[in-house]
């Protein structure tokens, strides 16, 4: 104890600059990682703990220097410049030998700390909703969302459609910009959770959407790839008369055929059904044998979807077109005026 008083001197508070410092401070379980604590002049005794357990000790008047365990730690030091310089050595990382690392000189408050931390490699990201989804066109959805495994340093996480080429990469779009990430932090490491803002259009069709994960040590896909879906309201119909795109209105001649076509696009495929002023009938082509003056009036072709959007009430949409049909008589003035027209 005398010893020791006289090599620090009886003052206690006097101001000395100590710098420990490491080049990474998350590292590999096994790693060898070598710290180097730099002491200002003087007749210094230096220890350096461990979480505040001494694991190393340097006595520079005596110039001697030793580490608690031999097998796990190693120590040496230099003076360059009058500034003493320590080295010590983790051979190779454990989990037990993470924390923080102090390098202080005894009986003052002189002192510099370093926390090493463990690296765990993300091993897994785990997407949801996992299989195909329908979406709205133009209809802004949050439903997706990647979720981390534990890693150290903070897992990434990003976005990308497949541009419809499935297991070809160099094409994909990252989309990373339309997402916001969490951290979830714990002794054991970090936990990432990134949730997707999306407003997909028609393009989108039959794409794949998936994202990544890494955190130094490669990429990891998510365990899922759902498909997008979008759906389409049923289009405004348009009706053919014999591949003619008929328009407003129709005039037939009674005892001839009458075919029309009704034709709607949509995701789902729209039903078509056709309404007359003596009956209705779910087909996209309405054929009347022998038509008749009697059904002549206001011809409705109605196309009709259910859309069912994931995550959502289902819901029923429909749109028609009205198409105003005469059936005139043969022997009609009117027929014969048109006979005329149509002779001339």
């Amino acid at each position: 104890m005398v010893l020791l008083m006289l090599l620090i001197g009886s003052d206690t508070s006097y101001s000395c600059d100590v710098s420990l410092t490491t080049e990474r401070t998350t590292v590999e379980l096994g790693s060898r990682v070598a710290m180097t604590c730099k002491v200002c002049p003087g007749n210094s005794i230096v220890k350096i703990n461990l979480t505040g357990m001494q694991i190393a000790d340097y006595w520079k008047p005596l110039n001697f220097y030793s580490v608690t365990n031999t097998s796990a730690y190693s120590i040496s030091t230099d003076i360059l410049n009058n500034i003493s310089h320590i080295y010590l050595t983790v051979l190779s990382l454990t989990k037990d030998q993470a924390g923080t690392y102090t390098c202080q000189i005894v009986g003052t408050q002189n002192q510099s700390s370093v926390t090493l931390l463990y690296a765990v490699p993300v091993n897994y990201v785990e997407m949801i909703p996992r299989d195909k989804v329908s979406l709205l066109n133009n209809v802004t959805t949050n439903m997706f969302s990647c979720t981390s495994s534990t890693g150290r340093p903070t897992p990434v996480i990003r976005w990308y459609t497949d541009n419809k080429t499935p297991g070809y990469y160099a094409d994909d779009s990252d989309i990373t910009t339309l997402a916001s990430s969490i951290t979830n932090s714990s002794a054991s490491g970090d936990t990432t959770t990134s949730h997707l803002t999306f407003t997909p259009s028609t393009d989108d069709h039959g794409q794949m959407l998936y994202c990544n994960v890494s955190n130094g040590y490669g990429q990891i896909m998510s365990n899922t790839t759902p498909l997008i879906e979008i759906l389409r309201l049923p289009s405004k119909p348009v009706i053919f008369h014999n591949a003619n795109l008929v328009n407003g209105s129709i005039t037939v001649m009674e005892n001839k055929t009458l075919s029309l076509n009704c034709v709607s696009e949509g995701n789902p495929n729209p039903t078509i059904t056709w309404i007359t002023p003596s009956f209705s009938r779910s087909t996209p082509v309405l054929t009347i044998t022998n038509i008749q003056t009697n059904d002549t009036g206001m011809y409705t072709c109605r196309a009709n979807s259910t859309l069912s959007p994931t995550n959502s009430i289902p819901f029923e949409n429909n749109i028609t077109t009205l198409l105003s049909t005469e059936v005139i008589s043969f022997f009609s003035s009117t027929a014969s005026s048109r006979m005329q027209d149509w002779k001339f």
